[in-house]
């Protein structure tokens, strides 16, 4: 199955804090373009507050992430590399493939 997605890139908005939670930050992952809220982070839970602003960073960099994955699975020639010399290189380069495959819906 290969799925479509809204093209980066996406953006953080800092939706401010809950009323009575001044620690409690929350924050929206938005189309740059059109300015449609994609996801919201920290709405619902206040246990992991810390990691918001790092989780909304790293949902906003999905698209690009997912473009540099397949620009580099696409320009590397595996015949040009060695299993036991290059083990790490390929291990990595089986990893793009996969995250790429779970980003398209194909596993």
């Amino acid at each position: 199955m290969n799925t479509t997605h809204t093209p980066g890139p996406w953006e953080i908005q800092d939706l401010g804090t809950k009323p009575g939670y001044p620690d409690w930050h929350t924050f929206a992952i938005r189309d740059s373009t059109s300015n449609v809220c994609l996801a919201v982070v920290g709405n619902l839970d206040r246990y992991f507050e810390k990691n918001n602003k790092d989780n909304a960073r790293l949902i906003a960099a999905a698209p690009e992430l997912l473009e540099a994955a397949e620009l580099m699975v696409k320009q590397v020639d595996l015949k040009k590399y060695h299993v036991k010399k290059d083990f790490s290189f390929l291990v990595a380069h089986a990893q793009l493939v996969k995250m790429i495959a779970k980003a398209r819906g194909e596993i």
